[in-house]
């Protein structure tokens, strides 16, 4: 928490990259900015246009034009006090403005810089991402990812669970329900068709709201088997670490721990398989990374990641051009 005074939080109110939440006494309140997206006919590019602002204290919630509006809503509800408020954090993850910018210029981060950070929480591997393509698996292969992504959606599902009000069933018997249908649904067919069957009979229960992301948690099982399915009949025989032959990624064949493959890694979810390659970060492997501008550059590789043993440190997205510094 820290307190600033009326002219600073104007500034920090019209950040386009600022959300915050203030305190006085035992009340929180947040600001919350209205924005509609704008369309501009020259570029066909959309541009965000702020058209209001929300402060929202316990279950009241109170709109407000303008700055200033903001202003003179926070003086009578005793969040002003002597000129000063008290932010209690900015964008629900920062304590202090310092915080805030540090984290803002992390985001333009180069890879030394990165490197320097992670090392600092002793970072002793890291990870890279790529596409598993057209190759041939096993069905014993293919078998043993199946039932983790199994376990991966069960996970997912139990999430929903959590957050799912009022349900008239319990987790087990909801999984068991929607687990039977989906099975019956592939019996004897093929994946596609499989999924076909499944959907369309499942048609009118998916209208439920509450049951529908769970459908989809199947949904995206049954998009995972038809891919396993095809790799199974795929002809073409490739070695999985293909990658570590080419002579710019010798340095890192040396240093590879373990590769997984499977429908998921620390960045993304898909129905499409993902090798995950685990290499110790060393001297050389630390040299080969440096030879990239930043996390986003590497050539033949995708979503980089630093681990201290198994716990996760930094993730980075190459698709979206986003990547964090995992707090304790």
């Amino acid at each position: 928490m820290e307190k600033i005074d009326i002219k600073t939080l104007k500034k920090w109110v019209l950040a386009p990259d600022m959300r915050l939440s203030l305190v006085s006494g035992a009340r929180l309140g947040r600001i919350s900015k209205n924005i509609s997206l704008v369309l501009d006919k020259n570029s066909e590019e959309f541009s965000q246009l702020v058209t209001g602002y929300n402060f929202v204290v316990g279950d009241k919630t109170i709109s407000c034009q303008s700055v200033d509006e903001v202003i003179e809503t926070l003086e009578k509800l005793g969040f002003i006090l002597n000129g000063t408020v008290t932010v209690n954090s900015i964008n629900e993850t920062f304590d202090t403005y310092a915080e805030f910018l540090e984290d803002k210029k992390f985001k333009t981060a180069s890879m030394q810089e990165i490197l320097d950070k992670v090392e600092k929480l002793g970072a002793n591997r890291f990870v890279l991402v790529s596409d598993f393509g057209n190759n041939k698996l096993s069905q014993v292969f293919a078998q043993g990812i199946f039932e983790n992504t199994l376990s991966d959606v069960l996970s997912a599902c139990k999430y929903l669970y959590e957050n799912l009000q009022n349900s008239e069933i319990s987790f087990n018997g909801l999984i068991e329900k929607i687990f039977i249908e989906w099975s019956s649904c592939f019996s004897g067919v093929s994946a596609k068709d499989g999924y076909q069957k499944f959907k369309e009979n499942t048609k009118s229960v998916r209208e439920d709201e509450n049951l529908l992301p769970f459908y989809e948690q199947f949904d995206f099982l049954s998009e995972c088997k038809i891919c396993l399915d095809e790799s199974i009949s795929e002809k073409t025989e490739i070695p999985f670490d293909i990658e570590l032959e080419k002579d710019e990624n010798k340095p890192l064949k040396s240093a590879l721990i373990d590769l997984e493959i499977g429908f998921s890694c620390h960045a993304e979810a898909k129905n499409t398989l993902l090798k995950t390659f685990s290499f110790t970060l060393n001297e050389d492997t630390k040299g080969y990374l440096l030879q990239f501008e930043n996390d986003y550059s590497i050539v033949g590789f995708s979503h980089l990641a630093f681990y201290k043993d198994e716990k996760l440190l930094f993730s980075s997205n190459s698709k979206t051009k986003q990547h964090y510094l995992v707090k304790e």
